[in-house]
C-alpha cells in the first residue's frame, strides 16, 4: 500500500513538506477495500501504550491541529450546527444522501424554546475546496480557506462519507455518522446503510497508537530530515507555527518596503497574504498593515486600518542589518514600539501586567546563562578576543548609539546626544576609567556619526572599535547609556546600568533612572524581564529550517553561525552598503 500522509505542516516557500505519514492507510483509490480494514487490526495496548496514546490525543485537542494546516482559525460560526464534510469525486446521489441525514440531524436538536432551536448544516469540503452546493435556510457554507480544527471542534456532531476528517472527529470525541466503509467504521455511528462485515471491535487509542506511534514517521524540519523524539512532540511544533501564524491577519497591507526585504518579510509572516503598497493612504479602510519602524502614518491611514510595527529583535544576526544581514529575530508591536517610551508597546504590557510565572522564569534563567557564557549579543560584530586594561579604578563602559535612531527621538529627553552623554558621566565619575565604544553601525560607515562625537576622545580613558559588546560588558563594572540595547545585555551580567534615557528595561526596579517613567510601577525581577522580553515578545525564524523557532534554538544557532566566520555574502553587503552611503550619504 502506498504512504498516505496523515498531518502536514504549514507551507513554507509555496512548499508543504510531511510531518506525519504512514503506511497503514490505503491511497483513495482503495477506498471501501474490505481486505485493507481487515489488515490494520491493531493490537492490543498495554498501559503505557495506552497513556500515549490518550496523551496525543489531549495534545491535539490542545494545539488544535488538523491534517492540512495553512489556513487561520474559522471565525463567525453558528452558536450550534451539524459539520458535513464533502470529499473530490463524490456521486451526486452520495451527497444528497448525507445532506438529508445532516438536515435531519440538526433538526434533531431543534427543541421548542430550546438553545439549539436554530441549529444548522455546516458544509466544508476536506481538502479546502470550493462547496458544491445553494445556501439556504438550514444550508450554510464555510469558506474554503478556513482551517478545519475549530470547524470540527466547536460542531455537534460530524456527518462524512470517509473522509480522514471523519478520523479527526473522532479524536475530538465527536458523534460521527460516515455514510462509506473506511478504516474507522467501528467507531462511528454508521448510518449508510451498508454493513461492513468483519469490522475489527477496536478503540480510538488502538488506532491512535497505530497510526501515529507503530506505523508513524514524523520527519523533524530542524534536524534536516531526522525524526521527532514522538508524535507528541511533533504536534507540539506544529501547535507553535500555528499559534504564531493565529497572530497575525490572513491579509496583509505591507507599507513601504524595499523589494531587498519583501523576501524576508514574506518569511516572517508566512501565513498572511502580503500585498505591498508604497504609501499608506493605499490601504484599503478597515483592514490590517505593517509597516517597519515607529514613522507616524497616523494621518494617511483610512479609517479602521489595524496597524502592526515591526523592528529587529533582541538577537538578530551575526552581521549588521544596514549590511543586510539576515535577521533571526524580529518584533511585530500592534501598539506601538519597544523603543517608544511616549506611549506603551506590547512588550511595555507584558511587563506591566502578564503573569510571568516560574516555570517561564526558569527558561529564562536558563536563556540568560547561555548568554553570557556564549558572549551572545544583538549583532555579534566585532573580535571577542579583547583583554581589557587593569585598573583599581571603577570601570564604566558607555556604548554609543547611532544619534538620528528613533529610540533617542522617543526614548531621550534633556540628554540626546552620544557626547553630551559621554561629558555627564565623566562629570558625575572623574576617577573612574571610563570607556566609549562608538556604534558598530557608525563604525562600519553605514550610519552617521552623531554631533561632535569625534571630541569623544577627550573625556574618555579609551575608545574602542572593533571589540565584540559583550568583552568590554564583561570588563565593566557600570554601563552608562542613554537607550542601548547594551544596557540590557549588561543586566543579563549581572552589571549596575545607569540609564538616562527610558528604554524598555528601564523603570521595572533594576536599573539607576535618570529620567523616569510614571506608566511603569511594578517591581520585576531580572529572569521576569528576560522572559518577557525574549521568550514571549519576538519572532524567531529558523536559520535551519526557514520555520518559526524558539530562543533558545535562535541562541544556539548564532553561535554556530559566528563560528563559521565572515561569508562571501556579508562582505558582498558590506560593500554594498559603502557604495550606497557614498551615493546617498550616510544618515
Amino acid at each position: 500500500m502506498a504512504a498516505l500522509a496523515l498531518l502536514y505542516c504549514p507551507p513554507l516557500r509555496g512548499k508543504e513538506p510531511v510531518l506525519l505519514s504512514s503506511k497503514a492507510l490505503a491511497q483513495p483509490a482503495d477506498r471501501g477495500s474490505q481486505q485493507t480494514a481487515a489488515q490494520l487490526t491493531p493490537a492490543q495496548l498495554t498501559p503505557a501504550q495506552q497513556a500515549q496514546a490518550q496523551a496525543f490525543i489531549t495534545q491535539w485537542q490542545q494545539s488544535g491541529v488538523s491534517r492540512y494546516n495553512r489556513y487561520h482559525d474559522a471565525t463567525g460560526l453558528p452558536p450550534c450546527y451539524v459539520l458535513l464534510i464533502l470529499q473530490h469525486g463524490q456521486s451526486k446521489a452520495l451527497q444528497q444522501q448525507m445532506l438529508a441525514q445532516a438536515r435531519q440531524l440538526a433538526r434533531q436538536f431543534g427543541t421548542e424554546g430550546g438553545a439549539n432551536s436554530n441549529a444548522v448544516v455546516l458544509v466544508c469540503d476536506d481538502a479546502h475546496r470550493k462547496v458544491p452546493l445553494v445556501p439556504d435556510d438550514v444550508i450554510r457554507l464555510c469558506p474554503a480557506a478556513q482551517h478545519h480544527g475549530k470547524l470540527i471542534a466547536n460542531a455537534q456532531l460530524v456527518v462524512t462519507a470517509d473522509s480522514w476528517l471523519g478520523f479527526e472527529a473522532l479524536l475530538w470525541g465527536k458523534t460521527l455518522y460516515s455514510f462509506l466503509p473506511s478504516f474507522y467504521s467501528g467507531l462511528s455511528r454508521y448510518c449508510g446503510n451498508i454493513p461492513l462485515p468483519g469490522a475489527p471491535q477496536t478503540t480510538l487509542l488502538q488506532w491512535v497508537w497505530q497510526l501515529f506511534f507503530q506505523y508513524g514517521h514524523s520527519i523533524n524540519p530542524e534536524q534536516r530530515g531526522q525524526a521527532f523524539s514522538s508524535p507528541i512532540a511533533a504536534l507540539h511544533w506544529l501547535a507553535t507555527q500555528r499559534s504564531i501564524r493565529q497572530r497575525f491577519a490572513p491579509k496583509l497591507y505591507a507599507i513601504g518596503f524595499n523589494y531587498h526585504w519583501r523576501r524576508t518579510l514574506q518569511a516572517f509572516l508566512p501565513g498572511s497574504q502580503l500585498s505591498f503598497v508604497r504609501q499608506a493612504a493605499q490601504v484599503p479602510a478597515h483592514s490590517d498593515a505593517v509597516i517597519w519602524g515607529r514613522r507616524d502614518i497616523r494621518n494617511q491611514l483610512a479609517p479602521g486600518v489595524r496597524l502592526l510595527r515591526l523592528e529587529d529583535g533582541f538577537l538578530r544576526s551575526v552581521g549588521l542589518g544596514m549590511q543586510f544581514a539576515r535577521p533571526l529575530s524580529w518584533v511585530a508591536d500592534s501598539r506601538g514600539l519597544y523603543f517608544d517610551a511616549t506611549t506603551t508597546s506590547d512588550l511595555e504590557q507584558l511587563l506591566a501586567q502578564h503573569e510571568l510565572g516560574r516555570e517561564l522564569q526558569q527558561r529564562a534563567e536558563a536563556l540568560m546563562a547561555q548568554l553570557v557564557a556564549n558572549g551572545i549579543s544583538k549583532y555579534n560584530t566585532g573580535s571577542t578576543a579583547w583583554q581589557g586594561p587593569e585598573t583599581t579604578a571603577r570601570r564604566i563602559l558607555v556604548p554609543g548609539q547611532v544619534e538620528s535612531d528613533a529610540s533617542i527621538a522617543y526614548g531621550c529627553s534633556s540628554i540626546n546626544t552620544n557626547l553630551a552623554l559621554l561629558q555627564q558621566v565623566r562629570a558625575a565619575n572623574p576617577d573612574a576609567f571610563i570607556i566609549y565604544k562608538p556604534h558598530p553601525d557608525v563604525l562600519a560607515g553605514a550610519r552617521a556619526q552623531g554631533e561632535n562625537e569625534q571630541h569623544a576622545a577627550k573625556f574618555c580613558d579609551l575608545l574602542l572599535e572593533n571589540v565584540s559588546i559583550a568583552s568590554v560588558i564583561a570588563w565593566a563594572d557600570e554601563v552608562h547609556v542613554l537607550t542601548s540595547l547594551a544596557g540590557f545585555e549588561a543586566l543579563l551580567r549581572g552589571k549596575t546600568v545607569h540609564c538616562y534615557g527610558m528604554p524598555f528595561y528601564a523603570g521595572w526596579g533594576l536599573t539607576v533612572d535618570h529620567s523616569p517613567n510614571q506608566r511603569r510601577q511594578r517591581q520585576l525581577s531580572l529572569s521576569q524581564l528576560v522572559a518577557a522580553s525574549l521568550l514571549l515578545y519576538p519572532l524567531y525564524l529558523s536559520r535551519v529550517s526557514g520555520y518559526y523557532c524558539s530562543a533558545e534554538q535562535t541562541l544556539t544557532q548564532l553561535c554556530q553561525w559566528r563560528s563559521e566566520g565572515i561569508t562571501l555574502k556579508q562582505r558582498l553587503g558590506s560593500l554594498a552598503r559603502r557604495v550606497i552611503n557614498r551615493i546617498l550619504g550616510a544618515k
